[in-house]
């Protein structure tokens, strides 16, 4: 779970005590089910990750000799769209809230993402073919959530003196009291002259009264402006304050603890145009795939969180594997993925490797395997840079090298 919680209050209203409303900053698109279908992502085992609204990845496979990214993803995460205003940071988290709810399946729909994604190859690599556009389709999300009842216990600590210390930083309401005065004495006045205009026969009174009328009615206006006005500014103090604040920073980067067992499921379709035509469109491959994840240790020590996971995958794919160069002849064979990622994450850099071993039911000549390096970083709030070096499916001396920048969109609140 790439550093996640990176949260500013965003609302406060002084007059009331009311819940603290949390937005998510830092949460990442994961890389789309799409690419990974293709074996064209940076990283086909994904580790814990929260999605963003709306999510953008390009990437640029340097083996095709262009700089330009000709290959894109879109992911969107309903959740954040139409989830209940209630909705809280227990149910995301998956950490058991006062009712003793364990939340362990709240990710089902809550982090339940949509993708689509198109490739474009200009030479032949792995089971990419050349001059053949890719289009393909997938949802993801989080199927499992365990954290033991000592996580839970220090999550719940966390946001316990988040709350208490948000309120000890607090500014002092700034007084509007008088303006509240003038302001109701202005509609009263205002409800005073709309009387003596229904009342008044005479024209020339009734029309200075009503110019009486529009002033005193600009002038409510004005007072409601500069009341808005300063709240905003109170609001834009308090917001200063809880960022700058150590505590505060420190209680949110203890909601970055990875649970220690997740499990998240994913499915994608893919077909191909070759020649960029609709008329050569044809089934590529489908699968259905499974990440389990493993927190190994997590340690906080000099304002760093130092994380170590291990994730597993098993995959199954249907594929219209090319049998025949010569006749262009396509066949169906199943596969089927195991493999393994170990993730080491600190601040905002992970560096990790992935080892996913391919066997065919039906044969063993296209059985193969992927070697890959991935680092990562996150540039600032909602925008990545990976690295990807090592070898992908395919022939033996399949060299893979990609680039990629992950773009995270829209606005994640969630009350405590």
């Amino acid at each position: 779970m790439k550093k996640l919680i990176l949260v500013f209050l965003v609302l406060v209203c002084f007059n009331s005590l009311q819940a603290q409303t949390f937005n998510y900053e830092n949460l990442k698109t994961p890389d789309s089910p799409g690419f990974q279908i293709l074996d064209v992502a940076p990283t086909s085992i994904e580790k814990p990750i929260n999605p963003k609204a709306l999510g953008i990845t390009l990437l640029s496979l340097s083996n095709n000799g262009n700089i330009i990214p000709k290959n894109f993803a879109l992911e969107f995460s309903p959740y954040w769209y139409f989830k209940d205003s209630r909705a809280t940071i227990h149910r995301y988290l998956n950490i058991e809230d006062e009712d003793k709810h364990k939340n362990n399946f709240s990710g089902i729909l809550n982090k339940l993402s949509v993708s689509m994604a198109s490739v474009y190859n200009d030479t032949t690599s792995a089971s990419l073919l050349k001059k053949t556009n890719y289009l393909s389709f997938g949802i993801r999300t989080n199927l499992f959530t365990y954290r033991n009842s000592e996580q839970n216990r220090k999550l719940q600590l966390s946001l316990k003196n988040y709350s208490n210390r948000f309120w000890n930083l607090k500014p002092k309401k700034i007084s509007t009291d008088s303006l509240d005065s003038i302001q109701r004495r202005k509609k009263t006045e205002e409800i005073n002259i709309k009387k003596i205009i229904s009342e008044e026969k005479d024209d020339v009174k009734r029309n200075l009264f009503i110019d009486s009328l529009e002033k005193t009615i600009k002038e409510i206006v004005e007072i409601e402006t500069l009341k808005n006005e300063i709240q905003k500014q109170s609001n834009d103090l308090i917001l200063e304050t809880i960022k700058e604040d150590d505590s505060i920073n420190a209680y949110i980067k203890e909601l970055d603890d990875l649970p220690l067992i997740q499990i998240d499921g994913a499915f994608a379709y893919s077909e191909a145009f070759p020649d960029n035509s609709t008329a050569n469109r044809r089934f590529n491959r489908s699968g259905i795939w499974i990440n389990a994840s493993l927190k190994l240790f997590s340690v906080n020590k000099e304002k760093l969180n130092h994380n170590l996971s291990a994730i597993f995958l098993g995959k199954y794919i249907s594929d219209n594997v090319l049998t025949d160069d010569v006749n262009n002849l396509f066949e169906r064979k199943n596969a089927l993925d195991f493999g393994v990622k170990i993730d080491y994450t600190v601040k905002d850099f992970s560096l990790s490797f992935e080892h996913i071993n391919r066997s065919y039911s039906n044969s063993t000549i296209a059985n193969s395997n992927r070697n890959v390096f991935v680092a990562q970083y996150k540039i600032s709030n909602g925008v990545y840079f990976t690295g990807s070096y090592g070898k992908n499916f395919g022939d033996i001396n399949n060299l893979f090298t990609l680039f990629g920048i992950n773009y995270g969109f829209g606005n994640s609140e969630l009350k405590i």
